[in-house]
């Protein structure tokens, strides 16, 4: 967060889908790969980052 920051971006954490609604992108930090995927279809954020995607807007999944 802190390096986006210095890059002028605007960077927020991602809690639930609404704090996907004005996003201009969005960066999954890496981790375990199923932990992740559990946690993200846990909080019912898979299909809104998959409609984030499908407007358009950059995902970037880091490992």
């Amino acid at each position: 967060m802190r390096m986006l920051a210095s890059l002028d971006g605007l960077p927020s954490e991602v809690r639930e889908s609404a704090d996907l609604d004005n996003l201009d992108g969005l960066i999954i930090p890496g981790g375990e790969s199923t932990t992740i995927t559990k946690a993200i279809e846990r909080d019912g954020l898979a299909e809104p980052i998959r409609s984030l995607a499908a407007r358009g807007r950059p995902v970037l999944g880091t490992c």
